[in-house]
């Protein structure tokens, strides 16, 4: 739609439409729980969802449990539900249109209330922008940071 060939509409319904396929997808993997169990969802106003399905089934291929809470979720309830859920994981994906200033904000506040075993990852055009050493999360903008935090997750557990 940014160039004009679509209208917002169709790309609505183009994004619904894969969302439906992608999730009936990762549900033929819910029968195997395997470790890490990670806790996908975005941060409040963030309405951009369908990375949160290819990332769930992403995960599911890759033997994780994917747990997905769907987009613009308070970060209280984030922390929350990774307490609730024993989440090994929080990915939050971060987009384009994300102010980087409110994701700096909101995922500290979210660290400071998550139990210290549970890692952040953010993924996302948004994400790359951001100094995830001094902020303490880690990066999960590509397929492979995505392999390689997961080698790395399960070389630690």
């Amino acid at each position: 739609w940014s160039s004009g060939e679509i209208a917002i509409r169709q790309e609505h319904l183009a994004t619904n439409l894969l969302g439906t396929q992608l999730r009936t997808l990762v549900t033929g993997f819910q029968a195997v729980e395997r470790p890490p169990r990670v806790l996908l969802t975005t941060l409040p106003d963030e309405r951009h969802g369908l990375a949160l399905d290819m990332v769930s089934l992403y995960l599911a291929l890759h033997e994780a449990t994917p747990l997905s809470l769907g987009v613009s979720t308070p970060v209280r309830e984030i922390a929350k539900a990774a307490m609730a859920l024993e989440a090994d994981i929080v990915g939050l994906s971060v987009s384009l249109a994300a102010p980087l200033d409110d994701v700096i904000r909101e995922t500290t506040s979210l660290l400071n209330e998550l139990p210290r075993r549970v890692e952040l990852w953010l993924g996302g055009a948004g994400a790359r922008g951001i100094d995830h050493a001094a902020l303490g999360t880690k990066p999960a903008t590509s397929w492979g940071q995505i392999d390689d935090e997961l080698r790395r997750w399960r070389g630690a557990h």
